[in-house]
């Protein structure tokens, strides 16, 4: 006879399967999970209100540093006054700072807009001479297309099959389990790369900044580190090429980073446009439908 050892999963698994109260067990733990959906209160539509605000201030002239320094910075000490705000963050450019302002969640809309105005514009003797009045917008969370964001950045992982498979066509490897971990591994990596144009894209535009223009501009300020990030992983996994477990790992990965950050910079950028596009048209459609 056979002397079995075992530890405390074990010898829990071993009550349940020889236990005849099994099968109750699992009924009971369904109908607390039918009880559940049943009663639990939710709502076809939540409302999540989470106030937020824009401000912008021009001053000709200055350079970003300068913009940092004398509007960027008293605009935070004035702001970080209010009572509610959860939280800043501010972008300086040539000419011109912008601060976004979120509140906490559940903080009223209205009211936080008016402290906003009031602390700010009370306090307008602390931005330079030159620089313009603060300009103060509602910032609401569907002003950023969060269903464009997704599908313009999911999109791209499609595009490191292209490089895949006539990377182990020429390499005279099989396709194996390793080579479809590196696709895995790879989607990471083609996404975050989409996500740095799409950031700076968006933001970009919270400038005023023409959509073609946003476009052009953050095509040529993420190109460096897109090109730097492909040739870490191709020089990475080069050393994998020859081994006969993980060489298909490597094949997908440098080949796979090859072809499809060639693409995502030509294919995300064209189509953020189009979408972005479409989406301006159609809010501008239905402003002028209303007017």
């Amino acid at each position: 006879m056979i002397d079995r050892r075992l530890n405390s999963a074990g010898r829990l698994a071993d009550i349940f399967v020889t236990s005849k109260l099994t099968l109750l067990f699992m009924l009971a733990c369904a109908l607390f999970g039918v009880l559940a959906v049943t009663l639990t209160p939710r709502e076809e539509n939540p409302q999540i209100v989470v106030p937020g605000a824009e401000v912008r201030v021009l001053v000709p002239g200055a350079s970003a540093e300068e913009v940092e320094e004398l509007v960027i910075r008293p605009l935070e000490g004035i702001v970080k006054q209010i009572p509610g705000v959860d939280h800043t963050y501010a972008t300086a450019v040539n000419s011109m700072g912008v601060l976004m302002v979120q509140f906490k969640v559940g903080e009223d809309k209205e009211k936080s807009l008016v402290k906003l105005y009031d602390r700010v514009l009370g306090q307008r003797d602390r931005l330079p001479t030159g620089a313009g009045d603060p300009l103060i917008r509602s910032v609401e969370v569907d002003d950023v297309p969060i269903v464009t964001v997704t599908l313009v950045a999911m999109a791209a992982i499609p595009l490191g099959l292209v490089g895949i498979f006539p990377g182990h066509w020429l390499m005279g490897q099989p396709f194996t389990a390793t080579s479809m971990i590196g696709i895995i591994a790879l989607a990471g990596v083609v996404v975050r790369n989409s996500l740095l144009i799409i950031d700076f894209v968006l933001d970009y535009l919270r400038q005023g900044m023409d959509l073609r223009e946003a476009i052009l501009e953050a095509g040529a300020v993420r190109l460096r580190p897109i090109l730097l990030t492909a040739l870490a992983i191709v020089l990475g996994s080069a050393v994998m090429l020859t081994d006969p477990v993980f060489g298909g790992l490597a094949i997908s990965l440098i080949f796979g980073t090859l072809a499809s950050t060639v693409l995502t910079l030509i294919v995300v950028p064209l189509l953020l446009y189009l979408l972005l596009r479409n989406k301006q048209q159609t809010e501008a459609a239905m402003e002028k439908g209303t007017s």
